[in-house]
């Protein structure tokens, strides 16, 4: 989420409200982007074999906000060619976008179907968690497809995070942090050390 953050924040400084279109998607792709860290927090809360139903709603929502992270930001940085940013990154960021977007998709549509397979045969049954490759479980092929294109989406928004670090190799980051007090059960005398040199 920090890096969303300073993704937003310097958008927002190169742009500085020349472009009113990049700044609203730029602020709907922060938002967006913290919907999907935050879900990955329930994701990694809420096991898979405790609490199925939240693990897998918490786990479509952080992969398709994430989907639609990328694709936003992917237009901005398009967008922000030739100004600030060259074609290439732009391009780059698109492809990206493209696989992580499809592979979302086919995992979410053939785990939908392997499970669809598996309640032909055993309506009864609730959905094998985990599946297991030995023993016959109608469906577990297209469980096998929806895994890996799983996998390939998570590496696919890993991969477009890391685009981020040419970007942010040219960005000074503070945080400056004084004390007034001495001791931390004191009352300040001065709001801060650069009133005192005033005085």
């Amino acid at each position: 989420m920090v890096v969303m953050y300073l993704r937003y924040s310097l958008i927002a400084v190169l742009i500085r409200d020349s472009d009113r279109v990049m700044e609203k998607v730029n602020i709907i792709s922060f938002c967006v982007g913290l919907v999907g860290g935050f879900s990955m927090l329930i994701v990694a809360n809420f096991q898979q074999t405790a609490v199925i139903t939240i693990h897998l709603l918490a786990a479509c929502v952080c992969f398709g906000s994430g989907c639609l992270y990328t694709i936003l930001h992917s237009w901005i940085t398009l967008r922000m060619y030739p100004l600030y940013t060259n074609r290439c990154i732009g391009v780059i960021r698109a492809t990206i976008a493209v696989i992580t977007t499809t592979c979302f998709l086919i995992a979410v549509g053939f785990g939908l179907y392997a499970s669809h397979e598996f309640h032909r045969y055993y309506p009864n049954l609730p959905t094998p968690r985990p599946w297991n490759r030995k023993l016959w479980q109608p469906g577990y092929e297209f469980h096998v497809v929806s895994a890996i294109a799983e996998w390939i989406t998570a590496v696919a928004h890993v991969a477009f995070i890391l685009t981020y670090t040419r970007d942010f190799e040219k960005i000074r980051v503070t945080l400056y942090i004084e004390s007034l007090v001495s001791h931390l059960s004191h009352s300040p005398i001065m709001p801060s050390f650069n009133d005192m040199r005033d005085l």
